[in-house]
């Protein structure tokens, strides 16, 4: 065996053990709907205590809410949920009524509900 052949082999080697204790966390960004500072905390909270969720961050300006999660222990769906019950529409699932209803006057967005501070 070649000196060239034995880098080769070290070389597939080191890299399939990179990939076997690498995490498989993936990163998705969802349009979440809202206005503000409180309407932040109130997205990420549910998702930081999901088992699964790594980082959960929205940011108010581009309505994006960029979520790093483990797939294999929370789906997108389980995550757009809790986006969901905690009163934020997503771009494929709308919040109840009735958990929209208790967001402050300030995180209302829904056409005719917001009011300007």
């Amino acid at each position: 065996m070649t000196l060239r052949n034995m880098l080769a082999i070290g070389a597939a080697l080191l890299t399939a053990i990179t990939l076997a204790f690498a995490g498989t966390s993936i990163t998705q960004t969802i349009h979440v709907f809202g206005n503000c500072n409180s309407c932040k905390k109130r997205i990420e909270k549910p998702l930081k205590s999901l088992d699964g969720v790594e980082k959960a961050s929205w940011d108010k300006d581009t309505k994006q809410l960029t979520v790093t999660f483990d797939p294999e222990k929370v789906s997108e769906v389980i995550i757009r949920k809790a986006v969901a019950e905690a009163g934020y529409d997503t771009d494929s699932l709308r919040a109840t009524n009735e958990s929209y209803s208790k967001l402050p006057k300030c995180c209302k967005y829904r056409d005719g509900d917001h009011e300007e501070e």
